[in-house]
């Protein structure tokens, strides 16, 4: 389902000249679990479904909304 919205958002978002940030790689991703957990804890995973969305969009920001990438 959040596919789908942030599908939508991006083409929005082209109708105003803008694009959303472009995604991470999943090495890029794992990374930044590996950093929290060295911070954290090491019981601290990404769900895959955030991961998911770093390899779409690194965060944005459309409408008020602010979704904040790794």
């Amino acid at each position: 389902m959040w596919k789908e919205q942030v599908d939508r958002i991006s083409e929005i978002a082209k109708e105003y000249g803008e694009d959303l940030n472009p995604g991470v790689r999943r090495e890029e991703a794992d990374v930044l679990e590996k950093k929290l957990q060295a911070s954290i804890g090491s019981h601290i995973t990404l769900p895959e479904g955030y991961k998911e969305f770093l390899m779409t969009a690194n965060g944005f920001s459309y409408n008020g909304l602010m979704l904040y990438g790794g």
